[in-house]
């Protein structure tokens, strides 16, 4: 079984504290929550709040109410929420930071992309749709292939998937290419160290 904790603490150190990047789509972040895609996170109050003090943002390192507030934030929206602690540590650390740092409906294009094209012969039976909806059809299919020993190639599938993805965008949308080389590397530092 996973831990949340040990996926959060190697989720944070990734995400940083506080960002406000006017190329970033997600504008102000705070430890990767985004005020554009979840302004009524609880945790916006505590940072406005931080704000009116003196050495903000370095200042939200001690908020320990702030810091309860994104675990909180993490664990309900995106560990709970494909029942993570089913899988082993890599797999749910790939989908946890695939589903933070592209959205839940990419990480499960993704996921269902991938659990369909191991899906030889229909073993599991028929295709998934993929709609990136993470619904039961999709987590009965992920047990069935994790119970087949198939969690690594899980894991690698669908982070070739987010790698593809980040180099499109980079082609796609040049103001993009500035954090290309980011993307990538934390890629490749999150697979080799999850393995």
């Amino acid at each position: 079984m996973a831990d949340f904790a040990l996926a959060y603490s190697e989720l944070h150190l990734v995400e940083g504290l506080y960002s406000k990047d006017p190329h970033d789509s997600g504008g102000e972040t705070v430890c990767g929550i985004s005020r554009v895609f979840w302004p009524r996170w609880a945790g916006w109050a505590i940072v406005d709040a931080a704000k009116k003090k003196s050495g903000f943002p370095g200042n939200l390192k001690t908020q320990t109410t702030l810091t309860a507030a994104v675990q909180a934030f993490y664990r309900e929206n995106f560990w709970d929420r494909f029942c993570l602690d089913e899988a082993d540590q890599s797999l749910a650390y790939e989908l946890f930071e695939q589903a933070v740092n592209l959205g839940e409906g990419r990480m499960v294009t993704h996921l269902q992309k991938t659990l369909n094209a191991l899906n030889y012969q229909n073993k599991f039976g028929e295709d998934l749709f993929v709609d990136g909806v993470y619904g039961p059809k999709s987590l009965q299919r992920i047990r069935q292939i994790i119970k087949d020993g198939r969690s690594c190639a899980i894991q690698y599938g669908i982070n070739g998937l987010q790698c593809a993805h980040y180099i499109n965008l980079g082609l796609s949308n040049l103001s993009q290419r500035k954090y290309t080389s980011g993307w990538l590397a934390q890629r490749g530092e999150a697979t080799g160290g999850a393995t």
